[in-house]
């Protein structure tokens, strides 16, 4: 049985995409900082986190191994593996209000084995990556979408607790999820970025 989205505004309105159901606005239980917006949904111990950040002086062709590197740093990530990453058809798949305005678009997928809070290596996860990176040189600013996706839950994490057992197949479906958001993700007012 498949998702059911809903259309969420994002960033007081400035954004929209569609979102699961499932996914909790995080916001509603404790601050995020401003630049971010982040959703979870606890029984699987998944997450989404959108945030928007000063343009980084790369490429667009090192744009997913310089934001894949900042995952595994932000994550203090035991061990990390870049599966695969690309550059997006910014015609056919960003959403048309990108066009206007010279966006470009890349995606990637890896895999992170990471432990939770200040749990040990012996409690680490295996986490699934997805990350889409939407760069916006008319404002000079990034856009970076995060899907943490845990493929195996340790028994010994904290974790453990909450989240049904995840496998492979959720692999799949964030995949799945991050290529509607990608697809939906819609610029509402150009005024967000100052």
């Amino acid at each position: 049985m498949g998702d059911s989205f809903r259309h969420r505004e994002l960033f007081g309105g400035g954004l929209r995409c569609d979102l699961p159901e499932r996914f909790m606005d995080i916001s509603d239980f404790r601050p995020v900082p401003d630049h971010q917006e982040i959703f979870a949904d606890a029984a699987k111990d998944q997450s989404i986190i959108v945030e928007i950040v000063e343009r980084a002086d790369v490429s667009d062709d090192e744009a997913c191994a310089f934001f894949w590197a900042d995952v595994i740093a932000g994550n203090e990530a035991q061990h990390a593996s870049l599966v695969s990453s690309r550059l997006l058809n910014n015609t056919t798949e960003l959403h048309s209000s990108w066009h206007e305005r010279g966006a470009t678009g890349a995606l990637a997928y890896g895999e992170l084995s990471v432990s939770k809070g200040r749990q040990g290596p012996d409690q680490a996860n295996r986490v699934h990556i997805g990350l889409f990176i939407l760069r916006l040189p008319a404002v000079d600013s990034d856009i970076l979408v995060t899907v943490n996706t845990p493929i195996y839950i340790n028994p010994a994490s904290s974790s453990a607790e909450h989240a049904r057992t995840t496998g492979e197949k959720e692999q799949e479906t964030a995949q799945v999820l991050i290529q509607r958001i990608l697809a939906t993700l819609e610029l509402v007012d150009w005024g967000l970025f100052g």
